[in-house]
């Protein structure tokens, strides 16, 4: 979900691509995505990839709800401070994760499949 890479059909083609065989890939603006995603009778198989807190709040104020929300590698940039190893987070981003935990959210930080986790919750009072 991203309304730039929902708007660029080279980068739809790219993530395409990229999934592995099997795996079907649609790629949405976040509007879309709201829309497709209400109307899908069940959802226990889909994995929903953002690029950013802010677009993870969209969806669930838009009235996505959603339990688990894992945070994957966010690149350090200014403005932004390490949270967890190559996880950085900007104060709006750190809010906006606390926020969505206060709503009922399980936010985990994991930049690697099969490395240890570490749950947002630990990390909450100190950052």
């Amino acid at each position: 979900m991203d309304d730039v890479v929902g708007a660029d059909p080279f980068m739809q083609e790219v993530l395409g691509l990229a999934a592995p065989p099997g795996l079907t890939v649609d790629v949405y603006t976040v509007d879309d995505a709201l829309q497709v995603l209400s109307n899908t009778p069940s959802r226990s198989t889909t994995m929903v990839l953002m690029k950013t807190p802010q677009t993870a709040r969209r969806l669930y104020d838009g009235g996505l709800h959603y339990n688990a929300l894992n945070i994957g590698g966010i690149g350090n940039a200014p403005g932004r401070k390490n949270i967890f190893k190559n996880i950085s987070a900007s104060r709006e981003e750190i809010d906006i994760l606390t926020d969505l935990m206060a709503k009922g959210v399980e936010i985990t930080l994991l930049t690697v499949p099969g490395e240890k986790s570490k749950a947002f919750s630990d990390l909450a009072g100190k950052v």
